[in-house]
């Protein structure tokens, strides 16, 4: 395996490059917080996709993420499990929680974006049944994504819906 610089790293791929995608670079080597680190930095990009192309860019934006994580994660060590480096899958469900936020909110502004990322990353932590499960589905691209996909959904549209609660 070529090594990667930050610590961890060195075990997940076979190459630097899957590595460093799948890490987001800089960003899967924060301590402690590189999840959530992960969400923040897909918000600014979903909202500027939005603001250029409203939410089937942002659809669109997510697709991508999904394409690259599920590519990067496929070329990682076959003995590997899941570490904390690997944030893409965190961006990527952040993503998806903005979807339909954008699509049902007419004016989701900054409140409504931190309100997704807030519970996204309650759900993504909490990991409720049945999203306790998804982890096991194989190939293992597949386990490391769901709970993601199904977190940032689920996110999204309890939002879409809270904002068209009357009052």
């Amino acid at each position: 395996m070529v090594p990667y610089p930050m610590p961890g790293h060195e075990a997940v791929a076979r190459s630097p490059l899957p590595a460093r995608l799948a890490s987001l670079g800089p960003i899967g080597g924060f301590p402690w917080v590189a999840g959530a680190a992960a969400s923040a930095a897909a918000l600014p990009p979903a909202w500027a996709l939005a603001a250029l192309g409203g939410p089937a860019l942002v659809l669109a934006g997510s697709l991508v993420l999904l394409g690259c994580a599920a590519w990067s994660i496929g070329q990682s060590d076959p003995d590997w499990d899941d570490t904390r480096c690997i944030v893409i899958d965190e961006a990527f469900g952040q993503t998806v929680a903005l979807v339909p936020l954008f699509a049902f909110v007419k004016h989701a502004g900054p409140a409504w974006i931190a309100a997704a990322f807030v519970l996204f990353r309650v759900l993504i932590m909490a990991r409720p049944w049945p999203l306790n499960r998804l982890r096991s589905l194989r190939p293992r691209w597949l386990g490391l994504l769901a709970d993601d996909l199904l977190c940032g959904l689920a996110a999204g549209l309890v939002l879409a819906g809270a904002a068209r609660l009357p009052g």
